[in-house]
């Protein structure tokens, strides 16, 4: 889920790049629709690895770390993407430019996985 959230979710960020002269439903319904699926995939994984990653003992420092960078880089991302938004062709290059950061951090996840446990060594 750690690569088809994200790939998912670089889906839905075309999907509304291309589709903002659409209707509601192929232009935004069914993309915020992926892209709320696709989060929900990769934020439960995630945290899993991060919370998993620590000694027991520090559990709820790394709780606590986890969350306070997820809500700066929100703030972060609403306002560079309110920035981005205000230029004439913003939308869709915010959008496409999200997609890309996403199929990037799906790229670099694959790269750093370890291999399977029953694979070859």
């Amino acid at each position: 889920m750690l690569i088809v959230g994200p790939l998912g979710a670089a889906a839905a960020f075309l999907l509304l790049a291309l589709g903002k002269d659409a209707s509601l439903a192929p232009g935004v319904i069914v993309p915020m629709a992926l892209l709320g699926v696709s989060f929900a995939g990769l934020v439960a994984p995630l945290t899993a690895s991060v919370m998993s990653s620590v000694a027991d003992a520090d559990e709820g420092l790394a709780s606590g770390v986890n969350n306070a960078v997820s809500r700066v880089a929100q703030l972060a991302g609403i306002a560079l993407s309110a920035g981005v938004a205000s230029y004439a062709s913003g939308y869709a290059a915010g959008l496409i430019t999200a997609a890309l950061l996403m199929t990037a951090g799906a790229l670099g996840i694959a790269v750093m996985l370890p291999p399977a446990a029953g694979g070859k060594q």
